[in-house]
Formats: structure tokens, sequence, C-alpha cells
């Protein structure tokens, strides 16, 4: 009889210090796993929403107050980090966490305690995880968003004029 192996990869997270904090078990992906992933995308990406309705209404009661406080400069950095962390939190996280465990039973970080973990433990991770599961992280590749990047910047005609040619093809083929 045969017996399907799923892959999988170990390896241990290190604090700053270099002491381990977590060994994680990275595994292939099964239907469970997609449906996990998807779940855990879908709710990040409600937190965001919940939490940009959150930070509007706060602005509107500030914008009430009779002496607003003047923004720095500054903050527009933040609001590009938010862009990057929110990408992170929404394609990202959900990827890494639906198809790992650690070795003593323990929970995985949420996102906020991930974030916190040197850059180079969160790469280590993503290492694995894109070895084990790479369909899911495809689209992330540099060379993949290099191309997205690239069309993008040709103008938008060209890549609708594009969309519209494959999409006459589909229907075209269908109705034959």
């Amino acid at each position: 009889m045969y017996e399907f192996k799923l892959k999988q990869e170990q390896f241990d997270i290190n604090d700053n210090d270099g002491s381990v904090m977590a060994t994680i078990i990275v595994r292939q992906a099964t239907a469970e796993e997609n449906y996990l992933m998807a779940s855990i995308s879908e709710a990040e990406h409600q937190f965001i929403v919940l939490e940009r309705r959150r930070k509007a209404k706060e602005s509107e009661n500030k914008a009430k107050e009779p002496h607003p406080k003047v923004t720095p400069a500054f903050d527009m950095i933040g609001t590009l980090r938010g862009v990057t962390r929110d990408f992170f939190r929404v394609n990202l996280y959900p990827r890494l966490v639906a198809c790992a465990k650690r070795t003593d039973g323990e929970r995985l970080p949420n996102f906020e305690e991930l974030i916190a973990f040197p850059s180079s433990e969160q790469e280590k991770w993503y290492a694995a995880a894109s070895r084990v599961n790479p369909e899911w992280f495809d689209a992330f590749k540099l060379e993949n968003l290099e191309k997205i990047k690239d069309e993008i910047s040709k103008g938008t005609s060209a890549t609708v004029a594009k969309y519209k040619k494959k999409s006459r093809k589909r229907h075209t083929s269908t109705n034959s």
C-alpha cells in the first residue's frame, strides 16, 4: 500500500541573545491548512478594517476639538510602514502560521509577537514555509512582484488591453 508523506521542515526561533525561544515545524499544507490560511487571512483583514474605522472615528472626534493638534511630518513614514505591515498581516502571516506548529505544544505567536522577532528569525520562518509550500508563496517572490510593478509602470491601458485579450479568448473558447 502506498503511503503519502507530507514534506516538513523543523527550525529554531532564536531570541536576540541567541537562545532558542521555540522550535517550529512547518508542514506541507493539506486542504484543512488551506482553509485555515484563508480564514486567518480574512480575520486579519477584518481586524485592519475595524482598526481603520476606529482611527477614523478618533480623527473625527479630534477634528471637533477647538484646537486640533498639529501632526508632525514624520507621521507620513508611519503611514507608509502601515501599508507594508497590513500587507504582511493579511498575506504573509496567515501563510506562516497555518501550516506550522511548535514542538512543545504551545501556541504560535500572534501577529504582533511575530513582527517583534528579529528579522533574521522571520526570514528563517518565511524561507522554510516557502520551501515546504511554494504554491502559497509564488505570487510573493521578488521576480513576480517586479513583473507586476513593471506592468503597472507601463500604464494601465496596456494592462487592461492585455486582460481584455485573455478574457475574449476564454469567452470564445467556452462558447464554441
